[in-house]
């Protein structure tokens, strides 16, 4: 709420960031990989990741995006968008 002019870039109401650590404590994890002193492309490794896993909430490399996940990204922006009006932001 504190950037309105950026609807895509919404944020999350008062208690959002707590609920949404709660979700990725119990359904996410950390791995880490330790990059060799060789010369290596990382952006090579992370498409190469991606490709192989497929995560669901990476939005730039995946080879299909889901469905249900982009229809709340839209929702979540056009509720945005209404606010930032209803309060006077011109968009």
């Amino acid at each position: 709420m504190a950037h309105p002019e950026r609807p895509a870039n919404f944020g999350l109401a008062a208690g959002g960031d707590q609920r949404l650590t709660a979700w990725m404590e119990e359904w996410l994890f950390l791995a880490y990989w330790v990059k060799p002193d060789a010369e290596v492309d990382l952006n090579d490794i992370e498409t190469a990741v991606i490709k192989r896993w497929q995560p669901p909430l990476n939005l730039n490399k995946v080879d299909h995006r889901l469905p249900a996940l982009m229809h709340a990204r839209t929702v979540m922006a056009d509720d945005a968008r209404t606010w930032a009006r209803e309060h006077g932001f011109r968009l």
